[in-house]
């Protein structure tokens, strides 16, 4: 609490950690989806992560 990282710091850690979530998804589903259910999927298991 009270640390501070700039916009383009926050950017990247936000970009490495939905990279390396959606590569264990890849890893995880066996079905077909389309792009914007992985994204979904991405998404929430980031919000689950964080949250």
């Amino acid at each position: 609490m009270g640390d501070r990282i700039s916009e383009r710091d926050a950017e990247g850690y936000l970009g490495s950690e939905c990279s390396k979530i959606a590569q264990e998804i890849s890893q995880l589903i066996k079905v077909p989806v389309n792009q914007n259910q992985f994204d979904a999927l991405v998404s929430f298991s980031y919000v689950r992560l964080v949250g």
